[in-house]
């Protein structure tokens, strides 16, 4: 016990020598080559082994509107106050309408509603025709021999559980409630949603002021399709969801402008009447009776003249909420899979194995000097000692 500990304090007075270690790891060049190059053909074979994936993508401007470009703010306001009247919806401002912005399209993808329909579009899937994902996902969850056998040997803890579960499991082509405002999803269209929120993606260029969508798939064809199809639905759900609430503010715009034209042409049919019948008053400014019918007059006058032209704005921009944005750059096929990269990973294999062994040697290393210190001094002097002479 003496001795280990006087060994472990003379080892401790050896100054940390880079060029031993260096030379202990050059002797260990054989191993440390053998380990790079196996886990290199080993992430060689992973990538041979995996689905190649297309990638393809477009770019859409979106399209910068309002529903109107007049203010009643101040006559609303005057309205109110004098006639009791709620004029504030004719002002025509698009900011009080709860339209879907540019900002917001990251959100409406990701929305199960969103997915699931487009989960519905038939794709171009090569040898099986022209599908959906979500056919797809049922006809795959229908069981196979091997799978039934999987099912009650590996996996029969999770049919245990099933049976003593309380939950009911929806039938796979269970459809989704679109009108509701919740849904409980079944296994298949809980797939569908996971696979496409993986393969559906969107990103924007602030400095540009441009959006950039992508589809990735397992065929050129199907990457394609599915980006056309996704922007597509994009485009009409954002078309029809803004188009909806400008309709609701046109509905409750001309109801107000009803009621307020017909007490204009109440107020211009007393007002004209008013005149006709008393031509000395016309010039006599100090009629109190006169004063207020002119401005009664002049105001549902300016009222009916700013809703009209607030309503004819709204409907100039339901017409332009059915293109929300601009297809750029369209969808094209991509002629080169975006992964597995092949040669990525080659080399990331060989760095890790390189790492990886040279990590596993230092740790051997420092458990010698810790725990075996006559071993490490006898590595220590062996190799010095070759330093030695070599010099």
């Amino acid at each position: 016990m003496a001795t280990e500990e006087v060994q472990n304090k003379e080892q401790q007075s050896e100054p940390f020598d880079i060029v031993w270690l260096f030379k202990y790891l050059w002797a260990s060049r054989m191993l440390i080559a053998k380990w790079a190059v196996g886990a290199a053909v080993f992430f060689l074979i992973i990538a041979l082994l995996k689905k190649p994936v297309y990638t393809a993508d477009a770019t859409i401007v979106p399209i910068n509107s309002s529903a109107s470009k007049t203010g009643l703010a101040g006559l609303a306001s005057l309205a109110s106050s004098t006639m009791g009247i709620n004029m504030s919806s004719l002002a025509g401002n698009s900011g009080s309408v709860n339209v879907i912005s540019a900002s917001m399209y990251e959100k409406v993808m990701q929305s199960n509603s969103y997915l699931l329909e487009l989960g519905n579009v038939k794709l171009d899937m090569g040898e099986l025709g022209k599908m959906s994902m979500y056919e797809r996902t049922v006809a795959d969850s229908v069981p196979t021999v091997i799978g039934t056998i999987m099912k009650y040997t590996i996996g029969l803890p999770g049919v245990i559980k099933s049976a003593f579960s309380d939950k009911t499991p929806l039938p796979a082509d269970y459809i989704y409630p679109d009108t509701f405002p919740y849904a409980k999803l079944s296994d298949a269209q809980k797939s569908v949603i996971k696979r496409l929120e993986s393969s559906i993606n969107i990103t924007e260029d602030d400095d540009l002021g441009c959006y950039y969508i992508s589809a990735s798939c397992e065929t050129p064809e199907m990457a394609a399709e599915l980006g056309a199809a996704a922007i597509k639905v994009l485009e009409r759900r954002v078309a029809d969801y803004n188009t909806k609430q400008l309709n609701s503010k046109l509905e409750v715009a001309e109801k107000q402008l009803d009621a307020v034209q017909k007490e204009y042409e109440t107020v211009r049919t007393e007002y004209f009447n008013y005149k006709r019948t008393h031509h000395f008053v016309v010039e006599d400014r100090e009629s109190i009776e006169y004063q207020k019918l002119s401005d009664n007059y002049q105001l549902l006058h300016s009222l009916v003249q700013s809703s009209t032209s607030s309503i004819a704005s709204i409907k100039i921009e339901m017409s332009e909420m059915q293109q929300p944005f601009i297809l750029l750059s369209p969808v094209s096929m991509p002629d080169a899979k975006s992964s597995p990269k092949v040669k990525l990973y080659i080399i990331g294999g060989f760095i890790a194995g390189l790492l990886g062994i040279v990590g596993f040697l230092l740790l051997k290393l420092a458990y010698l000097q810790t725990f075996k210190p006559s071993r490490y001094k006898k590595l220590y002097e062996e190799y010095k000692l070759e330093l030695e002479e070599e010099a």
